[in-house]
């Protein structure tokens, strides 16, 4: 999860961002491109986090598999 986690601080101010810019939206088109900005933002953040679940429940199984080699050796 170390490598993501610059890159998930990265969207975490992005999403400060546009939340801020909530306030300053007057026009509906510029809500709706806020709107789809966080959306796009979210979806990269759970993306991240998948990816790094995943990457860690592999190096686990690596772990318990190498683990299960020495004890049998």
């Amino acid at each position: 999860m170390n490598e993501y986690t610059p890159e998930l601080a990265y969207l975490r101010r992005q999403m400060e961002i546009v939340e801020g810019n909530y306030n300053e939206a007057v026009t509906s088109a510029a809500i709706d491109s806020l709107i789809y900005e966080r959306r796009s933002i979210i979806e990269r953040q759970n993306a991240l986090i998948l990816s790094a679940k995943q990457q860690r429940a592999m190096e686990a199984a690596a772990e318990t598999s190498k683990k299960i080699k020495e004890a049998s050796v």
